[in-house]
């Protein structure tokens, strides 16, 4: 206990200054009447959740009876999949076009020609015709493959995708399973090859021309130093990977291929969970021609021109938008959201729609990297598309939920 009012030198051993305090019972106070300059408080740190004014989007909305578990758009419709299996196609407007159902969980979707090919969680892989109707329908089933624990331990249609593989004027039907295996069937339900993947299920599916030839690309999950993008060809054959470094633990969240220095070809741009460099860009050949970190797993990416010049937008998990000038890797700006963005998407205006299903939040960012507004979605977001060649040239933005709904953005002009 303090007893009356004891007074205190404190001295600065270095300098020898000091000066006069007193130590009572309301602690420790300056002697001298004079009380020094007020020294400049740090400044603040940026609040969790930024605060910013609501927007309404112009969105429409179709209801699908159950939790969208899956979406996909064609060249001028959507399609909606539920987890007790109901599938529906809709004209951009919303007005339905079909609805069918079938056996279980639909995890993953695609449009071939005026039909809809339907992946389920139980390996079922289905093509519905321009009416819904049933033209064929195959399971694959679980078959063992060595390191198991890279993939799902069951076969379940984690992606599709469709094109010309060997250039017979078809298109071929182009599958990633849960059992780490890639699948080719014909369009009519024939298995042509399947493939077993150094390590993990592979995710954005891309087929392309490559070098004057039909190849896939897709990243692979891991994580495993060998969660790599990989390219193959018509036959399943490993034709390379990338140039970068393979030697840290990753996994890859998107691939896109887009004329970023305006010399008529493609750069690759790969967005990769790991621990630094996580946008990486290679030239066609393959070679490394920037990297860039953005401080978490990069689950957003978006290719957009904008007034005049390309630039990769990229968001991460820790909460921010990227952007960078795509020729260079130059940083252009940065904007923190609050939330983790999943799904990007530049707007005609030059503005960003930023997609963020933890907090079912959808940021409005402005054309220079400024926060302009949020809209809260009344239920938690369930699906959304994939990445990879789906999220490359959408007819719309779908966004589904678990109340059954799918919220959907029309994207008007680029």
């Amino acid at each position: 206990m303090l007893s009356g009012r004891d007074r205190w030198r404190v001295t600065d051993a270095e300098d020898d200054s000091a000066i006069g305090v007193t130590l009572g019972t309301d602690g420790l106070t300056l002697a001298s009447a004079a009380a020094p300059a007020r020294v400049a408080a740090p400044p603040d740190t940026l609040p969790l959740e930024p605060e910013v004014p609501t927007v309404s989007l112009p969105w429409g909305q179709v209801q699908m009876g159950d939790e969208v578990t899956a979406v996909a758009t064609g060249h001028d419709c959507f399609a909606g999949g539920t987890r007790n299996g109901t599938v529906a196609v809709f004209e951009l407007d919303g007005t339905q076009r079909w609805q069918a159902k079938v056996g279980t969980w639909v995890l993953s979707l695609h449009f071939l020609g005026e039909g809809l090919l339907v992946g389920e969680d139980d390996g079922t892989l289905s093509r519905l015709d321009a009416s819904g109707n049933s033209v064929w329908s195959v399971n694959i089933p679980y078959a063992h493959i060595g390191w198991p624990h890279w993939s799902d331990q069951r076969s379940r249609i984690r992606e599709i995708t469709a094109a010309d593989i060997d250039g017979d004027g078809e298109r071929e039907i182009l599958v990633s399973n849960g059992d780490r295996r890639l699948y080719a069937f014909t369009g009519s339900g024939e298995q042509l090859w399947k493939k077993g993947v150094h390590w993990g299920v592979c995710i954005a599916l891309t087929p392309t021309t490559y070098l004057g030839k039909f190849a896939l690309f897709s990243g692979v999950t891991g994580p495993t130093l060998g969660g790599r993008v990989k390219i193959h060809d018509a036959q399943a054959n490993l034709v390379g990977r990338l140039q970068i470094s393979g030697m840290h633990s990753q996994q890859i969240r998107d691939v896109r291929l887009f004329d970023l220095t305006g010399d008529g070809k493609r750069e690759i741009v790969v967005a990769r969970d790991i621990n630094s460099n996580q946008l990486v860009v290679c030239n066609e050949d393959r070679s490394l021609l920037w990297k860039a970190d953005v401080g978490g797993s990069p689950d957003a990416l978006a290719i957009r021109s904008y007034e005049g010049a390309r630039q990769v937008l990229c968001g991460s998990r820790c909460g921010y938008v990227h952007a960078f000038e795509g020729a260079t890797g130059h940083h252009l700006w940065f904007c923190y959201l609050g939330d983790e963005p999943r799904l990007l998407w530049p707007r005609a205006d030059g503005s960003i729609l930023a997609v963020c299903p933890s907090g079912s939040v959808v940021f409005a960012v402005g054309a220079d990297g400024g926060l302009a507004g949020c809209e809260t979605l009344p239920a938690p977001i369930t699906a959304l598309l994939r990445p990879g060649q789906h999220r490359a040239d959408p007819s719309c933005i779908p966004v589904g939920t678990n109340d059954g709904t799918i919220h959907v953005l029309e994207i008007g002009e680029r």
